[in-house]
């Protein structure tokens, strides 16, 4: 079954309907309460956990389809409601994060009904354009209207809630999907580590380097610079050198460690900003997460195109 025919929904047995959503249920509630741990002002501004819940959201309807959109809608609003929402609240937000996912998933695969995975360049900047971007701006506007229907601001705070809401959507879907969607044969951290014990070395650097960057009181500290040569650059390296399954699940735990810090009042982006110190490092992680997936996609095509070549020289060799 393709990918497009699973985001159309297809039933499957009574029993294992049943199952899958409750899975999604209880999967949607974790993973929302996880972000309220990371984040704990979560109730002032919704923004700050939907990222989690728009991640799941476009991972479980390009594997399973519509099929699951009960249990992902419930899942939200339970959800939402356990972070201190009221229910009227926690009904829109639920509704408008799973319509956005939906609405652009069906639109990528009109667009491109052959659409793969992300280790290919082309299919990449698809789901760069449609699941992450439109599916941000169509949550960042319908985040607009309900917090205008029902908490009027001042006029000009809309644009930074758009920014606000429409990154938080982008980045989820590009931290927790692409690394779901990466998920596609077992392995596990422990044979890695034996296999490879350059990758475990690197690992400990880069989360005492996440440490040190965010985890310390240091507004004055050019983040960015930070970022961009204590972790960025050597994450691409790492990206030529380790499986890149293994560093998607390195830059997830990174950007965990980030967000928690900066919830908390730490880090380079904890100084007084016109955007929430969270949407700051949500839009400068959609920007190094989406150079790094790019990356990887090249790196791929470049290996498959030499094996490629490698092998339909060989009957000439021969």
């Amino acid at each position: 079954m393709s990918l497009r025919q699973k985001v159309s929904g297809t039933p499957s047995r009574p029993d294992v309907y049943l199952l899958d959503q409750v899975v999604a249920l209880i999967g949607l509630i974790l993973l929302t309460l996880l972000a309220g741990q990371l984040i704990p002002d979560a109730r002032q501004a919704w923004y700050l956990s939907v990222w989690a819940s728009s991640g799941l959201f476009v991972f479980v309807l390009m594997r399973k389809g519509y099929a699951l959109v009960p249990g992902l809608w419930l899942g939200a609003l339970m959800g939402n409601c356990l972070l201190g929402y009221d229910i009227l609240s926690a009904f829109a937000f639920a509704t408008g994060e799973l319509l956005g996912a939906w609405i652009a998933l069906r639109l990528m695969y009109r667009w491109v009904p052959d659409w793969r995975s992300l280790t290919f360049k082309a299919d990449f900047l698809w789901f760069l354009l449609f699941p992450c971007l439109l599916n941000g701006i169509l949550v960042g506007i319908w985040g607009i209207f309900w917090q205008r229907l029902f908490y009027p601001e001042p006029w000009p705070d809309v644009p930074v809630l758009f920014l606000s809401n429409a990154s938080a959507v982008s980045f989820g879907v590009l931290l927790l999907s692409s690394n779901l969607l990466s998920w596609q044969k077992p392995w596990s951290w422990k044979s890695l580590i034996t296999e490879d014990r350059d990758f475990w070395l690197f690992s400990v650097y880069v989360l005492v380097a996440t440490t040190w960057l965010f985890w310390q009181h240091d507004p004055d500290f050019l983040g960015i610079i930070g970022l961009l040569f204590v972790l960025f650059i050597p994450m691409l390296w790492a990206l030529t050198r380790f499986p890149v399954d293994a560093v998607y699940r390195l830059a997830l735990l990174v950007f965990l460690l980030a967000m928690a810090a900066t919830a908390r009042d730490l880090g380079p982006y904890s100084g007084a900003t016109a955007l929430h110190p969270i949407t700051v490092l949500q839009i400068i992680g959609i920007g190094m997460i989406s150079i790094g997936l790019f990356a990887a996609a090249m790196i791929a095509g470049s290996s498959s195109f030499q094996v490629g070549s490698l092998r339909s020289s060989l009957p000439r060799i021969r």
